[in-house]
């Protein structure tokens, strides 16, 4: 079964056999590779998952800050008209 993984085909007897070691050193080394590829192409989408949030919380920060601004000048503005009269 090739869909299997490192852990699955290998059990401890196979470990502790002493005339497989190049055979179970050649699947380690195969899965290293595989994992590290694996990591990699993780780090990837991380690092892209972190820009996309750092560009969306940067325009939910400006909205507010802008919303916040807006109200006070309309509030002032109210004010202004009202003490006017």
């Amino acid at each position: 079964m090739p869909d299997r993984r490192f852990e699955d085909i290998v059990t401890v007897k196979d470990i502790l056999k002493e005339n497989n070691q190049k055979e179970l050193l050649a699947k380690i080394y195969i899965q290293t590779l595989k994992t590290n590829g694996q990591v990699r192409e993780n780090c990837e989408e991380i690092e892209t998952l972190k820009r996309e949030c750092k560009e969306k919380i940067g325009w939910k920060v400006f909205a507010t800050i802008s919303g916040i601004l807006a109200a006070i000048i309309v509030l002032f503005n109210v004010l202004n008209i009202i003490a006017g009269m």
